[in-house]
């Protein structure tokens, strides 16, 4: 949502540009998603893939106030943003199924959506109330503020894991 109201509020895209925006972060869910899934899990590259894409979505939307300001922020970073995004879901959905155990499945993935459901139901809701209150800049440097805080939080649970699970 604050991807699409920076276009809108700061590059003043019209119907037409922010249409295209969103349908190109769908459309690369519909299409990256399969391909980079399937290499993600012939390759077991889940863990590089989820940082790669963490790390440059966190870059490019920490860029994202600092672009506004100078007044060079584009359309194409804003698409590169979604397209990070997609990245990550594929490969966190990818390495949540190859490092949990079995037996542990089907609880962690009850948990793991109940989050998400969570999280949709609410981002709206406080992202419109952080946009009214410091406008699209800001709420997407809070943005990028909790991308780097569940990076962290994902590193420490996966060290965790894995150490519990070798040790």
């Amino acid at each position: 949502m604050a991807l699409l109201l920076a276009a809108i509020e700061v590059l003043d895209t019209d119907a037409i540009q922010s249409a295209i925006l969103s349908a190109v972060i769908w459309l690369a869910s519909l299409f990256l998603a399969i391909s980079a899934g399937s290499f993600a899990d012939r390759a077991g590259y889940h863990r590089r893939l989820l940082a790669g894409a963490n790390l440059l979505r966190i870059v490019i939307l920490s860029g994202v106030p600092i672009a506004t300001a100078f007044g060079v922020l584009s359309l194409m970073q804003l698409a590169v943003i979604g397209l990070c995004s997609v990245l990550s879901n594929v490969s966190e959905n990818g390495l949540f199924a190859t490092t949990l155990p079995s037996e542990l499945y089907v609880a962690g993935q009850a948990a793991s959506y109940t989050g998400r459901t969570v999280a949709i139901l609410a981002r709206p809701h406080v992202g419109g109330l952080l946009v009214q209150l410091a406008g699209v800049p800001a709420a997407v440097g809070v943005d990028a503020a909790t991308a780097v805080a569940a990076s962290l939080r994902r590193s420490v649970e996966s060290a965790t894991y894995g150490a519990s699970l070798t040790g």
